[in-house]
């Protein structure tokens, strides 16, 4: 019950760039016209786009899984207007694929979702304002009569700029409209659940957050693309040979590691390329709640452990699951994110266990993390040697902007600005700096081939001595 799904409202800008996403339900394109996203859908008649959303307000589930059952369906819905039913049998398998695209796939956002510079969209609406003029009940029916009439318009953010599109909802829409998502992610929000936390796989993986309740002023729901997984030897490029040797050096050798960084900053990347470094017969057991930490085959045994709604509970079991899922020092364990004490402390007790792992937090400084640290009055004795790297964005381009490392002695504990060459074990830190600079710049699949191969090479060299 998403009409505005269907199709896009015709829009007529000259457009500094127009774009062809592939693999599309309806062959759409994009019309990039100064600072507007504009969804170009094929040109249909008014009166047939009229006629085919009321058709989908009546029909709520396809009555078919084909197109042409679709298409068959709504000629039948139409059938008293001749000229409209003639029309639709010229559209033909077009009108049937724009409402196959509504039922099975993501109606109009589809194109958006598909074009690969698009890093999030979301839908949202300006706050409305009403002069507070007559009495408490006149405002109160002014401000009503405002907010339907407002729309909620999606917006996308690409290359770094914040377009708004020409698509846009309803005040009555959004909640629809979340559930509609919902379902694509095989999700289920209700009233007594109303917030949406999930992927979609389609055409592009995305994470998806919404709220059921979502209304004018408020952003009803917002779409985050999943990165495509970035290899060790390519995060050699991004961060350089010596920052990547030192991080992978210090997850090999099951240092204590947490990767921080703002939103969107790369930390859930960084982390997943360390994961290449994971020592040959070694299992890795991934604890997210969204499927972000992909490896390739080559890594070696991988298990992963969803937590849905990322509850510190589930957290907990999780990590105690993951400990009994391998055997004591051949298991590197990775929590997508700490986000409390409890998850922290697990952590932190996994590496004086003889287990290896990462995770990451969101932080936009190292005394950022530490003052949660005292706030959360973690034992120093965990902290100690914890490694801290943060990643910092300047234009697009990300880097290590600083280090830091717990230093204890007794019960007092301090974090020191160091380099981060100086934290590894040396010989291990060459080592890998020499296989960045062999196979810097491979692909997933290659870099996980190489780089494991080399690591089984140096264990068979070190039991020989």
């Amino acid at each position: 019950m998403i009409p505005s799904l269907l199709h896009a409202p015709p829009v007529r800008e000259p457009c500094d760039e127009v774009l062809e996403p592939e693999g599309l339900t309806v062959p759409s394109s994009i019309c990039v016209a100064g600072r507007m996203y504009i969804v170009v859908d094929p040109p249909l008649s008014p009166e047939l786009v009229e006629a085919a959303k009321r058709y989908v307000v009546w029909t709520p589930s396809p009555p078919g899984g084909t197109a042409e059952d679709i298409l068959d369906d709504f000629l039948a819905f139409i059938r008293r207007d001749r000229g409209l039913a003639q029309a639709a049998r010229e559209a033909g398998r077009l009108l049937g694929r724009l409402l196959y695209r509504y039922y099975f796939s993501l109606g109009v956002l589809e194109p958006a979702m598909a074009d690969d510079e698009v890093s999030d969209m979301y839908v949202s609406s300006s706050p409305i304002h009403v002069e507070p003029v007559g009495g408490l009940d006149e405002y109160w029916r002014a401000l009503e009569r405002t907010r339907l009439a407002q729309p909620s318009r999606l917006h996308v953010f690409r290359g770094g700029v914040d377009y708004p599109t020409n698509v846009a909802f309803s005040p009555l829409e959004l909640p629809y409209l979340v559930r509609y998502v919902a379902r694509r992610a095989g999700k289920d929000v209700t009233v007594a659940n109303p917030l949406l936390e999930g992927t979609i796989n389609w055409p592009r993986p995305y994470r998806v957050e919404g709220w059921l309740y979502g209304d004018v002023g408020n952003e009803a729901l917002h779409m985050r693309r999943v990165g495509r997984p970035v290899s060790l030897c390519q995060l050699a490029d991004q961060y350089g040979v010596d920052a990547v040797a030192a991080l992978a050096a210090l997850y090999h050798d099951r240092r204590p590691l947490i990767v921080l960084g703002p939103m969107g900053s790369g930390k859930t990347t960084l982390a997943a390329g360390l994961l290449y470094a994971t020592p040959p017969n070694t299992k890795v057991v991934i604890i997210e709640d969204v499927d972000e930490l992909r490896l390739p085959a080559a890594v070696g045994r991988v298990a992963k452990v969803t937590v849905r709604g990322w509850d510190p509970g589930e957290v907990a079991t999780a990590v105690r699951t993951a400990l009994r899922m391998g055997q004591p020092g051949a298991t590197n364990v990775a929590i997508a994110e700490v986000r409390a004490r409890d998850e922290l402390v697990l952590l932190l007790n996994m590496f004086r266990t003889g287990h290896g792992g990462l995770s990451t937090a969101h932080a936009g400084s190292v005394a950022d993390f530490v003052d949660r640290l005292r706030v959360w009055d973690v034992d120093p004795w965990l902290l100690r040697g914890l490694a801290l790297p943060v990643i910092g964005v300047d234009g697009g381009a990300r880097s290590i902007v600083e280090v830091g490392v717990v230093r204890v002695e007794g019960r007092d504990w301090w974090v020191e600005q160091v380099d981060l060459r100086e934290i590894p074990d040396p010989t291990t830190y060459a080592y890998m700096r020499r296989v960045l600079e062999t196979y810097r710049g491979h692909g997933p699949d290659s870099c996980a081939e190489e780089v494991q191969a080399a690591l089984e090479a140096r264990q068979r060299r070190s039991k020989r001595a």
